[in-house]
């Protein structure tokens, strides 16, 4: 899952986005997306049948998920931060 990025990448395209409401990915969308819990398949069917069939809920999901995947945008700093990360924990790897 990487902290969601399938999430931030939907979003930025303009794909409504329909999610657990679990894990990271309730942080990350916000309420930029519409959350369905996990354990309960009729939850996510619901969801999912609203975001395909309501063409209003549909565009208002659209916009803030161009919205919030803003403030994911800086793709140098993201990788900054990911070689960084990917970095210490090789090197305790190697030393441990």
């Amino acid at each position: 899952e990487g902290f969601g990025m399938p999430v931030i990448e939907a979003m930025s395209i303009g794909v409504p986005v329909c999610c657990s409401n679990t894990t990271a990915l309730k942080e990350v969308s916000n309420d930029a997306a519409m959350s369905f819990d996990p354990r309960n398949p009729s939850s996510m069917a619901d969801v999912m049948c609203r975001l395909a069939s309501n063409n209003t809920l549909r565009s208002l999901y659209i916009e803030k998920g161009y919205k919030r995947a803003l403030i994911y945008s800086n793709r140098e700093e993201m990788v900054e931060k990911y070689s960084k990360v990917i970095n210490q924990t090789y090197l305790r790897s190697i030393t441990s």
